[in-house]
């Protein structure tokens, strides 16, 4: 999978951070000895059941050089970085690492943490980069990560914590990038906005319980390039301020309970937009035609909502097109013969609308084409013969429409199919005996049609 220029952006600034001799203003106290002591105690909860830290972090070698700890080059042993990713440790965070005060790093992501977030950790003063995703860390996120104001990364995803997002985050002013999502966070969505956070490039609190509207704020935030709300409880309109931000890439909003009609006029202005998902709303009115200068867009996912319009003509004029999901009972008309200008699309699904006429025998030229899903509308005519030049094709969807004529005998050829669902037509003539020996069909679905002769 190619990764998001935006985000190798992030990953190289990460990096960056982590490279880069720290430069660091002293402090009387603590002593280097106060750090010894918080790695010792850190050590002393930790099951670390492939012995990693007990072969490595022993007295004979100084703290500087123990596996994942990283010293200040200008204030003698004095630990800037602790780092252990994916290494397994297995047990709770101590609050005494809220004493490493030089701590600039603390990068413990999928290392099997279990209890709470120490509100120590808002005692860190120098902390720029937090990752404590990928455990199984409970509770509430502590109000002190608030008082960390040269955080640039907080990452906290895939665990289990709970309670409301503290609005105290609203406080880091060096936030670049946060992302809490797969917990079970509840309440509001805190207001971030230009001035509060102006850096921040990444929010991302998918897949929690949030709810209330989308704060108005979010639409001030003039570096943001990844907004990620979906599979919340969110209510409301969306602010139209977030379809005119020239930095956005990608906005997920889907399976919400928004609702309201989008801009449709100059309001929206998303330049630089690649991803649009607001899959499963209740959003009504037009397919919003702002959309047509969106000439970076790779994934469109506008179904499961309520709106009232054709299958635009302007999507074939968006080349780097690779997924369509618009699918919505207020969708009517023909399936527009342009689409097959994008040769990249693997991806249409328009089911349960009301789409009429016939197949475009042009799909036959979409070869990248991995699913066609055009079940549950009024589609008559024949099945194209085309349809059998659709090589990579895995899902082909065409059930409960008004299709007629025979099954072409080249679908049989289409040896990556795994999925045939032709049932609920008016079909007729002979079953192609090619189709019974496709080897990687799983599922084949032929009932309620008029079709004739025997099984072999």
């Amino acid at each position: 999978m190619t990764i998001p220029s935006y985000t190798l952006a992030m990953l190289l600034m990460a990096t960056s951070l982590f490279m880069t001799p720290l430069m660091v203003v002293s402090s009387p106290a603590p002593s280097n000895n106060t750090d010894l002591a918080a790695l010792l105690v850190f050590r002393s909860q930790l099951s670390d059941p492939l012995s990693i830290l007990a072969n490595n972090w022993t007295s004979d070698v100084s703290f500087c050089h123990w596996t994942g700890v990283s010293c200040s080059r200008r204030h003698h042993q004095r630990v800037t970085a602790l780092e252990l990713p994916n290494v397994p440790l297995q047990g709770e965070l101590s609050p005494h690492l809220g004493n490493l005060s030089f701590l600039h790093v603390l990068n413990l992501t999928n290392t099997t943490l279990t209890g709470s977030i120490p509100a120590d950790l808002g005692r860190l003063p120098r902390l720029r980069y937090l990752d404590l995703g990928h455990n199984t860390l409970l509770d509430i996120i502590p109000h002190s990560i608030g008082n960390l104001s040269r955080l640039q990364f907080l990452v906290l995803d895939f665990n289990q914590l709970s309670g409301q997002i503290p609005d105290e985050l609203r406080n880091l002013g060096s936030l670049r990038y946060l992302s809490m999502k797969k917990n079970y966070m509840t309440g509001l969505t805190p207001n971030f906005s230009f001035d509060t956070t102006p850096s921040l490039c990444q929010i991302d609190i998918g897949n929690n319980n949030l709810s209330g509207p989308i704060p108005d704020g979010i639409g001030s935030l003039l570096m943001l390039q990844f907004l990620g709300l979906r599979y919340n409880q969110l209510s409301g309109p969306i602010p139209r301020t977030i379809f005119n931000m020239s930095r956005l890439v990608e906005m997920r909003l889907g399976n919400n309970n928004l609702i309201g009609p989008i801009p449709f006029n100059r309001s929206f202005s998303l330049p630089m937009l690649q991803t649009f998902d607001i899959f499963k709303n209740r959003l009504t009115g037009q397919i919003p035609l702002g959309l047509a200068s969106c000439k970076h867009l790779r994934i469109l996912n506008i179904g499961g909502n309520l709106f009232e319009d054709v299958v635009p003509t302007w999507l074939g004029e968006l080349p780097h097109l690779t997924g369509i999901s618009m699918g919505c009972k207020g969708i009517v008309g023909p399936i527009p013969v342009v689409l097959s200008n994008l040769t990249v699309l693997n991806f249409i699904d328009i089911s349960y609308s009301n789409l009429t006429g016939e197949i475009p025998v042009e799909l036959g030229k979409m070869t990248q084409l991995t699913d066609l899903r055009l079940q549950n509308n009024q589609l008559t005519g024949g099945l194209p013969a085309t349809l059998s030049n659709l090589s990579n094709i895995v899902h082909l969807h065409l059930d409960d429409n008004i299709l007629s004529s025979s099954i072409p005998e080249g679908i049989g050829n289409l040896t990556m199919l795994y999925f045939l669902y032709l049932s609920n037509n008016r079909l007729s003539s002979p079953i192609p005996s090619t189709l019974f020996y496709l080897n990687n069909l799983t599922r084949l679905e032929l009932s309620n049609n008029l079709l004739t002769g025997t099984l072999p």
